[in-house]
This record gives C-alpha cells, sequence and structure tokens, in this order.
C-alpha cells in the first residue's frame, strides 16, 4: 500500500497553506480517506484563525475558491465553511499543539468502529502509530453534531490523545505536523482495512 508523501513542517512556507491543502486533499482522496464531498482538512493560519474547505468543496479538486479562512472567536462566515467547522474551532482553541486537523469517513474505519468498541492493530506500521483506540459512542447520532466539538475535545483531553474514532462516524485527528497527521489517519485506516479482511 503507497503511503502520501507530505512535506515536512519546516518546508511549509505560511504562503503555502493553499497549495498544501490542495495537494493533501487529492492525495487522501485517492487514498479513499476522503469522500467527493465528505470530511474536512484545516491548518491553523495564527492565534485566532485556520484555513479550512467550504461546505461545497470537492476534494478531488480543490480550488483557492474551495477554501475560507475562518476566525475561531467571530462566526460570521461559518455558514460557508465545511459542517466540521465547530470541531475544528474547539480542537485550535484547546490545544496549542494543533496545526493541522483531518476529520475523515474511510469505509473501513467507520465499518470496524460499528463493530467493535476497540481498534487493536495486527499490523506491523499500525503497532508502531497505536496499540490500543477504544471507540467513541455517539449514543443519539441525530444530534451527534451539536455535542461533537465538546465530546471530541474533552475524550482527547481525558485520554491525552490527539485523535478519535466515533462509532459510525469516522475519525477526527490534530497535529502539530502534516506527515504526523497524515500517518496517523494511514496507520488507523490501513489497520482496519487489515482487521477486516482477518477477520478479526
Amino acid at each position: 500500500m503507497s503511503s502520501i508523501i507530505a512535506p515536512k513542517d519546516t518546508e511549509i512556507n505560511k504562503s503555502d497553506n493553499i497549495t498544501l491543502l490542495k495537494s493533501i486533499s487529492l492525495s487522501m482522496f485517492r487514498k479513499g480517506f476522503l469522500g467527493t464531498h465528505s470530511g474536512s482538512l484545516s491548518v491553523k493560519k495564527s492565534s485566532d484563525s485556520f484555513l479550512i474547505n467550504k461546505r461545497d468543496a470537492v476534494f478531488d479538486h480543490i480550488e483557492d475558491k474551495s477554501l475560507i479562512e475562518i476566525s475561531i472567536s467571530k462566526r460570521s462566515l461559518w455558514g460557508l465553511a465545511s459542517f466540521h467547522t465547530p470541531i475544528h474551532s474547539a480542537i485550535y482553541e484547546s490545544f496549542a499543539s494543533a496545526k493541522y486537523i483531518a476529520c475523515v469517513a474511510p469505509a473501513k474505519i467507520v465499518a470496524y468502529s460499528i463493530i467493535k468498541n476497540h481498534i487493536k492493530p495486527i499490523d506491523y506500521h499500525g503497532q508502531l502509530v497505536f496499540q490500543d483506540i477504544a471507540v467513541l459512542d455517539p449514543k443519539n447520532t441525530s444530534d451527534w453534531y451539536t455535542r461533537a466539538p465538546s465530546q471530541v475535545v474533552n475524550y482527547m483531553k481525558k485520554r491525552n490523545i490527539n485523535y478519535v474514532v466515533v462509532r459510525g462516524v469516522g475519525l477526527y485527528v490534530h497535529a502539530r505536523e502534516i506527515r504526523e497527521l497524515v500517518s496517523i489517519v494511514e496507520a488507523i485506516t490501513e489497520s482496519c482495512e487489515i482487521l477486516l479482511l482477518c477477520d478479526r
């Protein structure tokens, strides 16, 4: 399985944020981590703003107009951005180390999270990244996105982790470097695929 080649953080210029999101979103789309319209990616620009895909963005063809800069404290443009925007905002507000965020729903992660309470990798790469992931049960999914910002942040804080798998919903992850974020998404997705293939 080929990996996504993400640039080192030291190679990324602030002016390259748009180019970076375009490149990473296309790579993640091709790997099945993002759907045509499902999921979200963002990069922090300042202490009070981040760049995120718009609600109508198409991930295999991200353009400059597909992205929008959002203020964490002022919500005037939130309606144009991804419906995951409140989750991204809550994470950036709560974790100083968060520079990149992904909300993704690969079918393999969603499927495995529905039938299991824990994800325990049996593959080498997966075990290098994590040992055991407890799946968060959203309970009533009809109001999940109202509760998600606080529950995702609280879950991460309580367990001192930077990712959470939500049953039937997908994966939320933040990282200081884009390579770390991509590595986590890849490792969890591929571990779930292997577990499903091995009927574990």
